[in-house]
């Protein structure tokens, strides 16, 4: 691993050993014990609850794959932040679940919340890096990432190491943000200057387009099946989200660095990259061929 990557991670663990608590409590997703966002179910959704979302959209994926994998299914949550995902898919599903964090503080809340809900025989959290997981985690049926995929150093790392964890016939699904084609052209200054802000207030090392995630997805090995975008499902311009703007506007010129304004302000660019078709949130699915290439 590069000292480029070795910083990255360093900057990506502290960012999250700092604002987790701050997550956990005023997040949106606090109630269910995520800190992923809310995202508008599809209409005659079973399950309404937006924060669930993103978690069945894995569940879909398990239903897709019970015919070809006995059960329990094994699945692996590649940044699973407070396991919050992993508990639902256990809960749902009675998945076999090993999760993964770079945050000593996600790691300990996580084991937690696994804990809590008498999972501790079903869950296993991991504390480090998904790009070097230990020997001991084999591969599995679903592979995932939810708004995680854009912290890693490397996207092309992060492909290799996810499909070798994919079992001949699983599936990777990645729910994160991506560069739309507005912003990989030509930008003008304002344009730039909200990606920056993405990039540097949410630690967005590897925020690249969907194209050239789909051809590190297939250098890997991996056939895309799905490609969803949910960009106009996303809850944007509530309340909370002027109360940021206005943190944004006058904190921006001073001095600080502390990670909870580098967040805000990653945050309130991000909406305004959305909204200017700057940036995309999709759910990518993709199938590792089995053994007869299918």
């Amino acid at each position: 691993m590069t000292d480029g990557a070795v910083s990255a991670l360093e900057d990506v663990r502290r960012y999250y050993d700092q604002n987790t608590p701050r997550f956990a409590r005023f997040g949106e997703g606090h109630k269910i014990g995520a800190i992923h966002r809310a995202v508008r179910p599809e209409p005659g959704a079973v399950d309404a609850d937006p924060l669930r979302t993103l978690d069945r959209l894995v569940l879909d994926e398990l239903t897709r794959l019970s015919d070809g994998f006995v059960a329990p299914i094994d699945v692996i949550d590649l940044g699973c932040g407070l396991g919050s995902s992993l508990v639902y898919l256990a809960r749902e599903r009675g998945v076999r679940g090993t999760g993964v964090t770079l945050s000593g503080v996600q790691a300990a809340r996580a084991r937690e919340n696994v804990k809590a809900h008498g999972l501790e025989g079903q869950i296993e959290i991991l504390e480090g890096s998904y790009l070097a997981l230990p020997d001991s985690v084999q591969p599995a049926a679903v592979v995932f990432s939810i708004e995680a995929f854009l912290y890693g150093p490397d996207p092309a790392a992060y492909f290799a190491s996810a499909a070798a964890h994919v079992a001949p016939g699983g599936a990777l699904v990645v729910c994160d943000d991506f560069l739309g084609p507005a912003g990989c052209g030509e930008l003008s200054p304002r344009d730039q200057r909200c990606i920056d802000d993405v990039r540097d207030g949410w630690v967005a090392y590897s925020l690249v387009s969907v194209g050239r995630a789909l051809e590190l997805a297939e250098a890997a090995g991996l056939r895309l099946e799905r490609n969803i975008d949910l960009s106009h499902r996303l809850k944007l311009g509530r309340a909370r989200d002027h109360v940021i703007a206005l943190t944004v506007a006058v904190t921006r010129h001073l001095p600080l660095r502390n990670y909870w304004l580098r967040s805000l302000r990653g945050g309130h660019a991000l909406q305004q990259a959305i909204r200017r078709n700057l940036i995309e949130f999709r759910c990518l699915v993709w199938r590792r061929p089995d053994a007869a290439g299918g």
